[in-house]
């Protein structure tokens, strides 16, 4: 069996990464903006402006860059952070560089569905997480704050989740899972402050079953 590798690119990371990639050893290439998620402090804040070496040497190599697409800026309502990286970050990327291969990871949303959609065939295809396609927003309040439904990126709407159900029954080939599970301690998640993500590797199996009929409920 072989292992492939990641590397994490960073705010003032060159095109030294990827040469090695040439190795045939190394898959990718991980984006977390700065701040987006755990340990991501070293992540990238421009990313067309500081890392266009690195991102030019992975279309040499046929390597995707695989994306946490969130916004940061504190002003952006958490629930609109993915379409907001998508407007401003995502778009213009793909504008600039058409031949970069994308994976965006743990989409929530109908605008990432849209999103993807529109690119062409072979350029953006996306993870989903299980939690994401069975449960919605609605299920972090119901009968009490729920921390073990509490992960980022943030469940989202009724619709959006239909809208992820759609997509990956759909038999299109740029979705795909990405189980995203992360479990905590028990004291970890019930507590003043919650750990984010959630363990959902345990109904993998029921969640095939249920893509396979057709859909999640």
């Amino acid at each position: 069996m072989r292992s492939y590798g990641l590397f994490e690119i960073t705010w003032n990371d060159d095109n030294s990464k990827c040469v090695q990639g040439r190795s045939g050893m190394v898959f990718g290439v991980k984006l977390y903006p700065a701040g987006a998620t755990t340990n991501s402090h070293d992540g990238v804040t421009d990313l067309i402006g500081n890392c266009l070496p690195v991102l030019k040497e992975m279309i040499e190599q046929n390597m995707p860059l695989l994306v946490h697409e969130e916004a940061t800026n504190p002003m952006v309502d958490i629930f609109d952070r993915e379409k907001v990286f998508i407007d401003t970050i995502l778009r213009p990327l793909i504008k600039k560089l058409p031949d970069l291969k994308v994976v965006m990871e743990h989409i929530t949303t109908q605008d990432a569905v849209r999103f993807i959609e529109s690119c062409k065939e072979g350029s953006v295809a996306a993870t989903v997480t299980p939690q994401h396609l069975v449960l919605n927003r609605n299920a972090l309040f119901q009968g009490g704050l729920q921390p073990h439904n509490f992960c980022f990126p943030v469940l989202k709407r009724e619709i959006h989740r239909q809208a992820l159900v759609s997509a990956v029954t759909s038999g299109s080939n740029r979705y795909f899972l990405g189980t995203d599970s992360a479990p905590h301690e028990r004291h970890r998640k019930e507590s003043l402050w919650v750990c984010w993500y959630v363990q959902c590797s345990c109904g993998l199996v029921s969640l095939r079953q249920g893509v396979r009929r057709g859909g999640c409920t």
